[in-house]
């Protein structure tokens, strides 16, 4: 049975005698906080992490390692951040040292702290395993000796849900800052160590895959990252990422698409000790034609906040632009902009003519991006302003997701369902996606990420056309 960690920990514990060192706290590069260090003599940097991943039907199971080495002169204790897959259900985790070995076991969260605890202070080596946030994981590390390699290795399975006939799998790799207004849940996760932009991993980064579709496999790609693919049958393959400094610093996103236009079936087997298995994958036709939609009403929040400033903001627009652009003149549509507050471009739904599609695009061109992002307020702004009577509504969210009110917001939306149906666009390389998928199943839509400018298009197209076909 595979276990979500929001309950649980993992907790990891070595037998080793060590003496205590106690100095100010430091946080000595993203991602690492050395936990009472002395940043002259402590160090504890991640030198590798390498991803093995077996993709079989729609679930993929993926085996992470990651490699520390104290090159410090006295035992340490440090804290990891590092992000996980939205839909991950983490079941093993094993630590290494030397020719030290365990596994961990899985604990009830505040037990498992308490052991964890109680091991650090007796001078044990230990890690502790915790779900800080719905998509962010914290490792403790206690006690490491100087100059031992530590391994650590995480398991993992998901699902992977297909959009439009295209796969998609994503690694997460960096976990960026999270905005808080100080009276949120968990505010002080946001003073948790980040990669900045712009700054290179300092770890080599790798991964290693193999797919088998059950279906014959028309594409595979990867639009952030160079990969060498081998075929080993119409429905198999393996592939890789080519070398790169650089690959540790952006998720990791491949997507895959199978062939047939009409509905088509495949079938896995698989033999187990005591019974066997089954996996069958049905493929879908094509969506309902565009004709017989019935007109919608398309409320357009957008996130102009100061994470969004440059090719965030740029991307919204270009996205926004082909979004307004495609709608049909029975639909209406209004436009609602926000930050620390939020601006409306009118107090009513407007029909969709050239007149207004014109309004509406001298706002969006004019957008700039400042100040915090206040998404609950702009929620409950955009969700009261009136609607259109007997006509469906489908709210448009527009944002990087850098918030920390994920749950709240999933909430009020789910409370909202009588109003509204909810889509997001997540844009960027490393958004939160935990926001943005929450967003949409909260909301009964459907996320989409936009990854750069090239793809605001696509996305438009493809959004555009599942609004369209959502429930009313």
């Amino acid at each position: 049975m595979l276990l979500r960690v929001a309950a649980v920990s993992f907790l990891a514990v070595f037998s080793s005698s060590v003496a205590r060192a106690e100095a100010p706290a430091r946080t000595e590069a993203p991602y690492f906080e050395v936990l009472g260090g002395d940043p002259s003599v402590d160090a504890l940097p991640l030198q590798s992490t390498h991803v093995e991943t077996r993709i079989v039907g729609v679930i993929a199971h993926v085996t992470v390692e990651q490699v520390y080495v104290n090159r410090g002169t006295r035992p340490i204790n440090v804290r990891y951040v590092f992000p996980g897959s939205t839909r991950a259900a983490v079941h093993g985790l094993v630590m290494q040292v030397g020719d030290r070995r365990v596994r961990a076991q899985i604990k009830e969260k505040q037990q498992a702290q308490r052991e964890f605890d109680q091991a650090r202070a007796d001078g044990k080596t230990a890690s502790l395993l915790t779900e800080s946030r719905p998509n962010v994981f914290t490792m403790n590390l206690a006690n490491v000796l100087p100059k031992d390699r530590l391994s650590v290795t995480l398991e993992y399975s998901e699902l992977l849900v297909p959009e439009g006939g295209t796969y998609e799998w994503v690694f997460p790799t960096v976990v960026g800052p999270r905005y808080v207004n100080g009276s949120e849940p968990n505010a002080d996760f946001a003073k948790a160590p980040y990669q900045h932009e712009g700054e290179l991993p300092h770890a080599t980064f790798s991964l290693d895959a193999t797919l088998s579709a059950g279906m014959p496999i028309q594409s595979l790609t990867s639009p952030t990252h160079p990969i060498t693919a081998t075929w080993t049958g119409k429905s198999a393959a393996r592939f890789s990422l080519t070398p790169d400094a650089s690959a540790g610093n952006r998720d990791v996103v491949v997507r895959y698409s199978l062939l047939g236009a009409s509905t088509a079936s495949g079938l896995l087997l698989s033999q187990g000790d005591g019974e066997n298995f089954f996996l069958l994958t049905v493929q879908p036709p094509a969506r309902i034609p565009t004709n017989d939609i019935p007109p919608r009403d398309y409320l357009f929040v957008v996130d102009v906040s100061g994470s969004m400033y440059g090719f965030p903001l740029d991307t919204t627009k270009a996205l926004l632009h082909d979004l307004v652009t495609q709608l049909r003149p029975t639909d209406t549509f209004n436009v609602l902009f926000f930050s620390g507050g939020s601006q409306v471009l009118s107090p009513t739904p407007l029909p969709a003519n050239p007149k207004n599609l014109e309004r509406a695009e001298a706002m969006i061109s004019k957008a700039s991006a400042g100040g915090g992002t206040e998404l609950l307020p702009a929620l409950h702004h955009a969700l009261s302003l009136p609607r259109q009577p007997m006509t469906s509504r489908s709210v448009i969210i527009v944002t990087d997701g850098y918030v920390g009110c994920e749950r709240e917001a999933f909430t009020l939306i789910r409370d909202r369902l009588d109003q509204a149906n909810v889509f997001a666009f997540g844009i960027g390389s490393s958004v939160n996606r935990t926001l943005i998928e929450g967003l949409a199943h909260a909301g009964r839509g459907e996320p989409f990420f936009v990854l750069s400018q090239a793809e605001a298009h696509a996305s438009a197209s493809a959004g555009t056309s599942r609004r369209r076909c959502s429930p009313t």
